[in-house]
């Protein structure tokens, strides 16, 4: 049954539970990463865990892949989660990547992640057409 809108916006607007998703396409050699929410450290350090194990199928040989990262239900994080932040992008700049597209359209998020990540090989775009052209390199 649905629940009727009673306007009390005492609580807030609703929060997107902290989530993500890794996978890779070992014969396409791309990493895909999705990524939602607000985030403590426990959800940033089981992003790392899960983008390390798929980095290392993805990436047996240290053959050269490309990486997709869908942030467009991703929140401005704390800065308790930075320094895990940061591990993984010092994991991926270490690694045999040789792009990194990221879908962010919103200003702050991506004004967060710019403060952290000073590498060429990532680019932010605010659609997926965009992303995947330059990943394709036609972009």
């Amino acid at each position: 049954m649905a629940q009727a809108d009673t306007g009390d916006i005492s609580q807030g607007p609703v929060a997107t539970p902290p989530q993500f998703s890794v996978r890779c396409d070992r014969s396409q050699r791309h990493l895909f990463t999705s990524v939602a929410g607000f985030w403590d450290k426990a959800v940033a350090r089981r992003l790392y865990d899960a983008t390390a194990d798929a980095v290392s199928g993805v990436n047996a040989q240290s053959i050269a892949f490309t990486a997709l990262a869908d942030m467009r239900n991703a929140l401005v994080q704390s800065s308790d989660v930075a320094p895990v932040n940061q591990m993984l992008i010092d994991f991926l700049i270490g690694s045999a990547m040789t792009r990194c597209a990221m879908i962010v359209p919103s200003a702050l998020v991506k004004l967060q992640l710019r403060r952290q990540i000073q590498d060429d090989r990532f680019r932010w775009f605010e659609t997926d057409r965009e992303a995947l052209a330059w990943l394709d390199g036609s972009g």
